[in-house]
């Protein structure tokens, strides 16, 4: 889960992936409250507090380039800057 810590830039907004101490990932998008986020496989993760889900994705060589933040309606995606 570390590799999946950084911002991801989506538009105008950033995404922050941050990890605890516990080993729990957190998000938080642009200035609002972070919230963690649960595994459902090595790769897509979900929230509790909204519908929406999250998948990363990886280059060949294993590093995480992109965030995946599926919502109700469409799919946004967030090229890794950090």
């Amino acid at each position: 889960m570390d590799s999946y810590v950084g911002q991801y830039q989506l538009g105008d907004v950033v995404l922050t992936v941050e990890k605890s101490e516990d080993s729990v990932l957190w998000i938080r998008v642009g200035n609002q409250p972070a919230y963690s986020i649960y595994p459902k496989s090595e790769t897509k993760f979900f929230y509790t507090v909204a519908d929406r889900q999250m998948s990363f994705v990886k280059d060949k060589q294993g590093k995480t380039v992109q965030l995946i933040l599926h919502q109700v309606v469409t799919d946004q995606v967030a090229k890794k800057v950090d």
